[in-house]
């Protein structure tokens, strides 16, 4: 199992998507530490958990953004 699924298990973030989606999308900057506090997590884990979904909103808007273009 990946660290990001572990993590969502472990702090049972399926039932909190859309408050970390509303929280992510609402912010200029993301504080870790902030989001950490908010959703009662380790900040290393959501370091982890925060960087894993950056890089997917870049791959997302780099390669399949790019495409509807076309």
């Amino acid at each position: 199992m990946s660290e990001f699924k572990a993590i969502i298990q472990k702090y049972n973030l399926q039932e909190k998507v859309d408050e970390i989606t509303d929280y992510i999308f609402s912010k200029q900057e993301i504080d870790p530490k902030e989001f950490a506090t908010l959703f009662a997590m380790d900040a290393k884990d959501a370091i982890t958990f925060l960087h894993t979904i950056h890089r997917g909103l870049k791959f997302k808007e780099e390669y399949l953004d790019k495409q509807d273009d076309n």
